[in-house]
């Protein structure tokens, strides 16, 4: 579902010239890259010790964190530019069509569905991984929320409001980065 949305989102983002969907996009696609990266250096790292790696594979999983941190955070600071330029140029034509409204839609949607599915998981299971997973959907949903917003400003006639949420987005992305490096 993370897949399928954020694909979704660039391509309609990109079509639409919305900033803020392409940024939710970036960031639903981020998601399923920590997983995949947690789940590959969870994998790795009880390896035994080597003639290569004579300490064992251990700091693979802090390798793998820090650098999908920098990444995460050098992305945010992209689009967070690139919004902030477009603060400063109103002629920037903006083709929000009733369907970028209705993909910001589906994914708030869609996340709660997770949420709601994830945390049944968690609490049948009593796993503190999926529960904090299940959270971790659930703002994701938030941050489509501010994309639905900033995609109906300017429906509305408001069009700096999709800049102001793409750096909004731009920001819940850094945290994640920040996060990761700082963990």
């Amino acid at each position: 579902v993370d897949f399928v949305l954020g694909v979704a989102k660039i391509v309609i983002g990109w079509f639409a010239n919305s900033q803020a969907l392409i940024a939710d996009g970036i960031h639903s696609l981020s998601d399923l890259l920590t997983g995949f990266i947690v789940l590959y250096a969870a994998k790795h790292s009880h390896k035994s010790a080597d003639e290569v790696h004579p300490y064992g594979y251990g700091r693979i999983e802090t390798l793998a964190t820090v650098s999908l941190g920098i990444v995460l955070t050098g992305v945010a600071i992209g689009i967070s530019y690139e919004a902030i330029k477009r603060l400063n140029d109103p002629a920037v034509a903006m083709d929000f069509t009733l369907l970028a409204l209705l993909i910001a839609l589906l994914s708030v949607i869609s996340k709660e569905w997770i949420y709601r599915y994830t945390m049944s998981a968690a609490q049948r299971l009593r796993s503190d991984l999926l529960m904090a997973s299940a959270w971790h959907s659930r703002s994701d949903a938030f941050s489509s929320i501010v994309v639905l917003i900033g995609i109906s400003g300017v429906m509305l006639g408001y069009p700096y409001l999709d800049a102001v949420a793409a750096v909004a987005v731009a920001a819940m992305i850094a945290k994640i980065g920040f996060g990761l490096v700082r963990s």
